[in-house]
């Protein structure tokens, strides 16, 4: 009972300790685990069936809500640390070593517990797609669903994008629900498959 009734707190603490300062946000990041919470929160709607019933019969599905918003804006707060003074001749896109270590280890999160299927090899890039097929993305305010897209670009240009990922962004585009989703997925695509300088697909340097 007081797991459950603290969860929101707990997300919540973590986030303003990781938007207080940079400095907080590295020490966070030195907790083994503790991203791997994060993350997999997200992912408790499509690959947890055993918290969402537990959820469903506290009546606790707001909390959820809640918990996923403070998950995202803590990811936010972490990949702004990572690249605040990572970029490489000033230019973004082009990150430090520090940074793509971030990159890395987000990209490697396994979505599931290895406690609840050690059988379970997702992580977290290549499952983005997935997470973005879901009646709650949709139910999301377009600065929400904007994480996802970043996440993904970002991670291009960090270079841990493989060919696993872009065929689930591809296949993402065959269930797209509405016309400014499918415009976004097809950017998306095309900017994962250019080249990872971090320019659009169609800039001068792509023309024959």
């Amino acid at each position: 009972k007081y797991y459950h009734e603290s969860l929101s707190l707990f997300f919540d603490l973590i986030l303003r300790l990781a938007a207080y300062s940079t400095e907080a946000a590295e020490v966070l990041l030195g907790y083994d685990d503790l991203l791997d919470v994060i993350v997999q929160c997200l992912f408790w709607r499509t690959h947890r069936p055993d918290i969402m019933q537990e959820l469903h019969s506290r009546s606790s599905l707001s909390d959820l809500e809640a918990i996923e918003l403070r998950a995202r804006c803590i990811i936010d707060s972490f990949t702004w640390c990572s690249t605040k003074r990572g970029f490489v001749d000033e230019k973004d896109g082009n990150y430090d070593d520090q940074s793509k270590k971030f990159f890395k280890a987000i990209a490697t999160t396994p979505v599931v517990s290895n406690t609840f299927d050690p059988n379970n090899d997702g992580i977290f890039l290549s499952n983005i797609a997935e997470l973005m097929k879901t009646d709650s993305f949709y139910k999301l305010e377009e600065s929400d669903q904007e994480f996802y897209y970043d996440i993904l670009l970002r991670s291009s240009h960090a270079g841990y994008i493989d060919k696993l990922v872009i065929s689930s962004v591809i296949d993402l585009f065959a269930s797209v629900r509405r016309c400014d989703v499918a415009v976004r997925v097809v950017n998306l695509a095309f900017n994962l498959l250019c080249k990872r300088t971090g320019e659009w697909i169609g800039d001068k340097k792509d023309k024959p």
